[in-house]
């Protein structure tokens, strides 16, 4: 059930929520004019879902970004979520009754059959070894309905994990994950829409990423480059990154020296970026050795003369282009 109170209303603003197959932001929590009760404001990633912008009867409860994107529920509408270590151990612990379960359809099996070849041996080897959290290297917990980090200290080899399409929605959360894992180096976060972090948020969160080599952003509603420039900040040691099909138009040339300055790897797949000056501010990462520009509408890259005895000062590592 959702919280009353005013200070909980608020903090609930910005969580994300699936009901059925569709996604939202949680955009307000109150009661509505005429109405009994409290009712959820959701703006829907996908606009066909939603009946309005936030407006109910010529009353202004929310704004969304995408016209009639919005519509109120109830609260009892929202499925359960959980945190990411219950997503894990739901998915890759095998408990005593499936071990027991497991065994009772083999031996059927073998009755049925008559087959003695079949023995029911080794299923506490699996159970044992599936269990063991600490051992888990690659985990994938995507379409989880995830919110947060839970107690993660168990998990001390995993490298690399898979939270897309969850319901994790700002990035303390993802900070708390990192820190709790240092041997993470690769994170995939597409399709979740996280809430934009203060200067200060940012600042406070560097140090939570030192580990992140690898990073997956995927429609994820970033719309502007100068933005991620922002948010990276946060991954000081970042090597690959994927921001394919953000909306991003325009490329303009930022602060380099706070950020990306160990990129090596960038994909802009399925955006919008299609003038010259935008690829020549993406000539400016010092370390960029692999671009993928596909099916951005580019026609050709022309770049800027200079004296034939001259290299133009841009892509200075790169290896790669797509």
């Amino acid at each position: 059930m959702i919280p009353q109170s005013h200070g909980q209303q608020e903090q609930l603003v910005g969580q994300r929520i699936r009901v059925g197959n569709f996604s939202g932001t949680i955009r307000f929590v109150g009661e509505v004019a005429n109405t009994d009760g409290e009712w959820i404001g959701v703006e829907w990633d996908d606009p066909q879902r939603g009946k309005h912008s936030g407006t109910v009867n010529g009353v202004e409860y929310f704004q969304t970004r995408q016209a009639n994107s919005g519509s109120m529920i109830r609260s009892e509408k929202i499925p359960p979520t959980q945190t990411l270590a219950e997503a894990i151990h739901d998915k890759y612990i095998i408990t005593e009754d499936t071990l027991r379960l497991d065994a009772e359809m083999l031996k059927e099996v073998q009755k049925q059959l008559h087959a003695s070849l079949f023995e029911v041996v080794g299923m506490e080897k699996i159970g044992g070894k599936q269990s063991q959290l600490a051992h888990l290297v690659d985990v994938s917990v995507a379409h989880s309905p995830v919110n947060a980090a839970g107690s993660l200290a168990m998990f001390k080899s995993l490298r690399s994990l898979d939270v897309s399409a969850s319901l994790l929605w700002n990035w303390k959360i993802v900070g708390d994950v990192m820190a709790q894992i240092p041997t993470l180096e690769e994170l995939n976060l597409s399709n979740n829409r996280l809430v934009s972090p203060s200067d200060d948020e940012i600042c406070s969160l560097v140090t939570k990423f030192h580990s992140l080599k690898k990073l997956v952003l995927k429609k994820c509603a970033l719309g502007s480059w100068p933005e991620l420039v922002r948010l990276a900040r946060m991954w000081p040691l970042l090597e690959s990154l994927s921001l394919e099909d953000n909306e991003i138009g325009i490329v303009t040339e930022e602060g380099y020296e706070l950020a990306l300055t160990k990129l090596r790897s960038l994909d802009l797949q399925n955006n919008q970026i299609c003038d010259r000056e935008s690829i020549y501010a993406l000539g400016a990462l010092p370390a960029l050795e692999e671009l993928s520009l596909n099916a951005n509408g580019i026609g050709r890259i022309v770049f800027p003369d200079c004296p034939h005895t001259e290299k133009v000062d841009l892509f200075g590592k790169l290896e790669t282009l797509y």
